[in-house]
């Protein structure tokens, strides 16, 4: 454990380079199976230090970092609404469907159930707890595991419109009161062809995503429209999360 500059507490931590992506940053697997996007730092660039797929790095990270699997895209759409999280901490729940529960449903109660789970640790804070599902008609499709359970998703998803629900828990401290919403929106893809989804596969871009799906990477491609929320697809809708909050904060967005 080290300190930096500004007196913010990192982490140093091990892991396998993965995948090289675009704006300076690349994938790593950590020794604990997590994966994290980083960023190379400047003084790297500047020494002009080649980073390689299945290079060993030691990555500094922040508590931020450390408490959260895939926080980084929520933490950016917080951030354009002026929104700068305490924490952000991994809800350890059981997600197995209830059998024959619909996608609404299902998603209302995940974001429920996580937004408890945190609180019971952190009483006096406000919590906000998201979830995402993908749904084609009333089946709801898998967080991807594995090529093979992707491989499915993807397949049942070319050529078709799907739905992505997602919903947002706010509960207020000390459980005095709780705040749902859900927004759905409709994706399309295109038809893709075998090599189209090879290259997908291969990506790795689907792992631990809702439906295999990452529109925000390289299936954004893929999408012939989309009709609803595009932050909301993504992970968070803004809109929603913003008059929750402003329930309770006096914020502004950024102009």
């Amino acid at each position: 454990m080290i300190k930096d500059e500004k007196s913010k507490t990192l982490f140093e931590v091990e892991g396998l380079v993965t995948a090289l992506l675009p704006a300076a940053e690349f994938r790593v697997k950590l020794d604990n199976d997590y994966e994290i996007i980083c960023h190379v730092s400047g003084k790297v660039r500047r020494s002009k230090i080649r980073i390689i797929i299945g290079d060993r790095v030691l990555v500094e990270m922040s508590i931020y970092d450390r408490n959260a699997k895939k926080g980084r895209i929520s933490r950016r759409l917080k951030e354009q609404i002026n929104i700068k999280p305490g924490l952000i901490v991994p809800a350890d729940i059981d997600e197995t469907p209830i059998e024959k529960e619909l996608p609404k449903d299902y998603s209302i109660r995940m974001a429920k159930s996580k937004a408890k789970k945190v609180q019971n640790s952190y009483p006096h804070y406000f919590v906000l707890g998201v979830d995402t599902v993908v749904a084609c008609g009333r089946r709801i499709l898998p967080k991807a595991e594995n090529v093979e359970m992707a491989e499915k998703c993807i397949r049942l998803l070319s050529g078709r419109r799907h739905r992505v629900y997602t919903s947002i828990c706010l509960l207020i401290p000390d459980q005095s009161k709780q705040h749902v919403k859900t927004v759905v929106t409709i994706v399309k893809f295109k038809r893709l062809s075998e090599q189209e989804m090879s290259y997908y596969l291969a990506s790795q871009e689907w792992k631990d995503r809702a439906g295999a799906s990452n529109i925000q990477g390289l299936a954004g491609i893929f999408v012939l429209f989309l009709r609803g929320s595009y932050s909301s697809a993504i992970g968070l809708p803004l809109h929603e999360t913003h008059c929750l909050l402003s329930n309770y904060f006096n914020f502004h967005p950024k102009s």
